[in-house]
């Protein structure tokens, strides 16, 4: 009986898998309008090849590059001046040229509330008179706002309410 291998052809072995990826800290999700984060260290690896690079990059929600792809070996802080969602990635390469990219979306919200003024004065009309409604005005400092009117009617009273809240 003869033992071994017969006919074996040696194939050279592919690397199709990235690198993993692993954080060392947190990121938050939701932050205020001026908060300042820290953007973690990362480290990579990866079992059949070597780690070529481990980056950061970090865009606005105007899509302006706020952290180029910087080496992801040291913490960066950064101050978000700008109400929406920052996109944040976290990118490794194999010496095989296998890419792993994970990220994180960052909300960053305006907390400060906007300012309502309403111009009016207590009337008595009656039915089937015109009401000329109050002056409104509304101001937010940065970013958008959203107002509403409401006109109700309880119990045959008239009211107006007024609603107002930060926008994106």
């Amino acid at each position: 009986q003869l033992l071994g291998f017969h006919g074996e052809t040696e194939e050279e072995i592919m690397d199709t898998i990235g690198p993993e990826i692993e954080l060392d800290g947190e990121i938050p999700v939701k932050v205020k309008l001026g908060d300042t984060i820290t953007l973690c260290t990362a480290t990579a690896t990866d079992v059949l090849s070597q780690v070529t690079s481990m980056t950061v990059r970090l865009l606005s929600p105007s899509g302006k590059e706020i952290v180029a792809e910087t080496a992801a070996n040291k913490e960066i802080s950064v101050t978000l001046t700008e109400i929406g969602i920052y996109r944040l990635f976290y990118v490794s390469y194999d010496s095989e040229g296998v890419r792993t990219r994970v990220g994180q979306n960052i909300r960053v919200v305006d907390s400060v509330a906007p300012t309502l003024g309403v111009d009016f004065s207590d009337k008595t009309s009656k039915v089937g008179e015109t009401i000329t409604l109050p002056k409104v005005s509304v101001s937010d400092d940065p970013g958008k706002v959203s107002y509403d009117i409401f006109l109700s009617l309880p119990n045959s009273e008239m009211r107006l309410l007024y609603h107002c809240e930060n926008g994106e």
